[in-house]
């Protein structure tokens, strides 16, 4: 059965313009936040590089959670204010432009739990930054990074990548979970929200748009969008289930979950 967080979480993916792949994403990672016990404040530390807006931590301010977001690019920022006011969250985030993340702007133990979402490939000195994550978090710290053994990432979006174990000796707190996350099975760039499928990375203002000159897609594409959205909380399930000798190299990216 669909949640009503995972629903929520389809409208926050078609109000960012984003295909099923982030949505997908949202969901793995809504699984392992809904886990939290007594999580009262959030630190959003960075906003992700390309792919989306991580619009999923917006489920936190709608159960009433304080949520803090620190970005260096205002652009990112205004639109990540902008999509919190048109789903009525705003009063429940505190956004902050920061110049660099060498120093963090916040006291030890400010927060409950302290995130980002493959933001961190872009910080210069990364492993600075997760000891600035460690400091200001007083229960749980989850990194999500991109995975540096899946092909995509090096053979097309070029983005920069980490392995596992580059993390896992960087990290000073207890590692309470980590693993590997997001093997969607359909092919790259199906779009629910406007009318590019099937399209390279990210094409969120591409796909606005196009959808602003009313294109219509195909009948295939448009079923095959109705096939992967139906299905897609379900095959969420493979996070599980999946064979591990193949984790490593099939997905898009791997979590390690720290606490105090």
């Amino acid at each position: 059965m669909v949640t009503y967080d995972e629903k929520k979480l389809l409208e926050l993916t078609l109000a960012e313009y984003e295909g099923i792949g982030t949505w997908y994403e949202y969901l793995v990672k809504y699984r392992i936040f809904r886990k939290l016990k007594n999580i009262n404040s959030v630190l959003l530390a960075g906003l992700p590089e390309e792919y989306g807006l991580a619009s999923d931590i917006l489920l936190f301010a709608i159960h009433g959670i304080k949520v803090t977001v620190i970005d260096d690019r205002k652009e990112k920022i205004d639109e990540f204010m902008n999509l919190a006011e048109k789903f009525g969250m705003k009063e429940n985030i505190t956004a902050k432009l920061l110049k660099n993340f060498k120093k963090l702007p916040f006291k030890e133990n400010s927060f409950d739990l302290v995130t980002n979402t493959e933001a961190i490939q872009r910080i210069p000195d990364c492993k600075n930054f997760i000891r600035e994550m460690e400091r200001v978090s007083g229960k749980h710290v989850i990194i999500f990074s991109p995975n540096g053994y899946y092909y995509s990432h090096y053979l097309i979006t070029k983005i920069k990548t980490f392995r596992m174990k580059e993390f896992v000796s960087a990290c000073s707190l207890k590692i309470a979970g980590k693993n590997y996350l997001d093997r969607p099975p359909w092919p790259a760039g199906v779009a629910v929200s406007s009318n590019i499928s099937f399209t390279q990375g990210s094409k969120a203002k591409e796909r606005l748009e196009l959808q602003k000159q009313g294109k219509k897609d195909s009948f295939f594409i448009s079923t095959t969008k109705k096939i992967f959205t139906f299905f897609t909380p379900a095959l969420a399930l493979s996070e599980i289930f999946y064979p591990s000798p193949l984790k490593e190299f099939l997905s898009h990216m791997f979590f390690i979950h720290m606490i105090k």
